[in-house]
């Protein structure tokens, strides 16, 4: 059995079809989240981006059982409108005011420049899924540029506790005013029942305008060392509160994270509530995937490992 076919064989059961997975991406600038490609004929999504430059608006072929995408500021505010800087790039923008001063010491502080101080309509994460009927989150995904964990704090606490997959990107540095840090979330999250799958470090190079300026070092192609910046984080539920239904989803979603080691984890707590057939497939794959040996390099690699 492949890992596409285990996917849906999984999604089609009733638990799937009474309640289909629910997807929250805030911040879709370009593109809906890459990894959701093999489950969204399963899902509802919900996509948010303020900044409509670079938002794809449509849903004829989305591959979604329904998607939702809102050209709008989501916020932890009930305000009904909301001040919004679009910046030179559009994965830059905010209702956070950039930091000219601080930024200027790096070499991407460009592309934070203000094109433009917009006021947009608002409303409240918690008010948007109420809207929607939504009483339960899966996978929550935001970049949204200095406010990803107050947005998440937003949805009702037993929707927190209860989401399997939990992405964020905060950031080291400042970049924006008010903006919540990575010590913020590290400190919030490690109050609930996750744990952290990933932590991908990003970052620019640490030169300032004045020296650019000073010695005409314009060229993208300096040979400066990149500094950490910010990061996207990857929390996974520990599962410990989780029923069937849920316990399916973190089965799929470390699937995808390649995460196989927690995947028997979960299929130690399936035993006597998963069909047997089933839970054996998925205790096999995953067996075979663990144990199997690396192959080992072609000779001529092995030479010239030798030789250079």
């Amino acid at each position: 059995m492949t890992y596409n076919t285990l996917i849906n064989k999984i999604l089609e059961l009733p638990e799937f079809v009474e309640k289909p997975l629910v997807l929250i991406d805030i911040g879709a600038s370009g593109q809906v989240h890459a990894e959701w490609k093999d489950i969204a004929k399963y899902s509802y999504c919900i996509a948010f981006d303020a900044d409509s430059r670079d938002f794809n608006t449509n849903t004829d072929n989305s591959g979604f059982k329904k998607l939702y995408l809102i050209n709008a500021i989501v916020s932890d505010k009930e305000d009904s409108k909301t001040k919004f800087y679009l910046t030179k790039s559009p994965y830059c923008s905010s209702a956070l005011k950039p930091i000219d001063k601080e930024l200027s010491n790096w070499f991407f502080n460009n592309l934070f420049e203000i094109d433009k101080e917009i006021d947009l309509d608002n409303k409240s994460l918690k008010t948007v899924i109420s809207e929607k009927q939504i009483t339960y989150v899966d996978w929550f995904k935001t970049d949204s540029q200095g406010i990803d964990l107050r947005l998440f704090k937003n949805l009702p606490q037993s929707i927190q506790e209860n989401t399997i997959v939990a992405e964020f990107e905060p950031g080291f540095i400042d970049a924006y005013e008010g903006e919540d840090k990575i010590a913020d979330m590290l400190t919030y999250m490690e109050k609930l029942p996750f744990w952290m799958s990933d932590c991908d470090v990003k970052g620019t190079q640490r030169i300032s305008v004045a020296a650019r300026n000073k010695y005409n070092l314009t060229s993208p192609n300096l040979n400066l060392r990149v500094s950490s910046c910010w990061a996207e984080f990857s929390y996974v539920n520990t599962c410990a509160k989780l029923h069937k239904r849920e316990l399916l989803a973190s089965i799929v979603f470390c699937l995808i994270k390649k995460q196989y080691g927690f995947v028997l984890d979960i299929c130690v707590k399936l035993e006597g509530i998963l069909d047997k057939s089933l839970l054996t497939k998925i205790e096999r794959l995953m067996l075979n995937e663990i144990t199997q040996m690396p192959k080992p390099p072609s000779l001529i690699k092995r030479i010239k490992s030798r030789l250079f």
